[in-house]
């Protein structure tokens, strides 16, 4: 059983409680225009090209059978529509300017990384987070290691778009200490243009984690919202999906509003495509905006994670 993993992040204190061992899966079936993980959304395996690092010694112009590659003054071009994230080219690269996206691992394999931080990760009551991309896409192999987590007495958190099955679910949920739910929005037509798939999948998930819930108590779900400027972080559409919170999830929930920022773009350039926020940022009247939801939800725990600085 193997898995695409594009980055293991240990003692990562931004992905739940703790210090966590955070699993990134590659393979993601929405296309969010505003995505910062866009090397995550494939679930090919990848090559990202750092220009800067090239040094232009072309070593691995004769190792790409697809003849992908090209030599410009500022460092090696993969052609895209060539390319078959075969990743022999980076075998080659004396300066790292060219980078695997994607790497096959087995279950044990991600264990073993995972137990090198047991110790540290107990004490803080940290654990272990699977996202992406979408880790549901790998059903059997996230409800394996989750599996060896719990018998481990590893915590476990898996953070998700919504769009996936309920057969993974199924096998999943039953180890799942936490959910990070996506709200993106509920507007079915932002929805598809935005994010490239409709918002009924995301309803059928949650009527399923509610049942489930219902009749297991556990486990904890948490709500995210992402704000993305002029497309998601509309106060009137953002009361929507509060009220909505209030209404569907019956044992109360947290709401976490992740503050969008423009730090990404050099992810995009590296993977030859086009990042259409440069410079976008959010400021402390626009945090205080936001946070302000709180007054008109009681019952659910509000909370704002970001960068604020000069929003252009």
């Amino acid at each position: 059983m193997k898995a695409l993993i594009y980055k293991i992040d240990r003692l990562n204190t931004h992905n739940g409680p703790g210090f966590r061992t955070v699993i990134y899966f590659k393979g993601c079936p929405l296309h969010c225009t505003w995505c910062h993980n866009p090397e995550g959304i494939s679930t090919k395996k990848e090559v990202w090209s750092f220009y800067t690092r090239c040094v232009l010694c072309e070593n691995c112009i004769p190792e790409c059978p697809e003849k992908a590659l090209c030599p410009t003054p500022t460092g090696i071009k993969i052609d895209r529509l060539k390319c078959t994230g075969c990743q022999l080219c980076t075998e080659v690269c004396p300066s790292f300017a060219l980078e695997k996206i994607g790497v096959e691992y087995t279950v044990d394999m991600v264990f073993k990384i995972i137990l090198k931080d047991k110790i540290r990760i107990g004490e803080s009551g940290g654990g272990i987070t699977v996202t992406g991309g979408e880790p549901g896409i790998f059903p059997d192999f996230v409800a394996e290691l989750f599996k060896q987590c719990r018998e481990n007495g590893i915590h476990t958190a898996f953070d998700t778009s919504g769009m996936v099955t309920e057969s993974a679910l199924a096998k999943i949920i039953p180890y799942t200490d936490i959910i990070y739910l996506d709200i993106k929005t509920l507007d079915n037509k932002k929805s598809l243009y935005f994010t490239g798939l409709p918002v009924e999948k995301l309803f059928q998930t949650i009527r399923w984690l509610n049942t489930y819930q219902s009749i297991h108590i556990t486990p904890i779900i948490e709500i995210h919202t992402p704000l993305v400027p002029q497309i998601t972080d509309n106060i009137k559409e953002l009361k929507e999906i509060g009220r909505f919170i209030n209404k569907t999830f019956t044992k109360g929930t947290s709401w976490e509003l992740g503050l969008f920022n423009g730090l990404f773009g050099d992810k995009y350039t590296k993977m030859g495509d086009q990042w259409l926020f440069s410079g976008k940022q959010y400021t402390e009247a626009d945090y205080n905006q936001f946070i302000g939801l709180q007054s008109f939800f009681k019952n659910i725990k509000i909370s704002v994670n970001g960068f604020i600085g000069k929003f252009s």
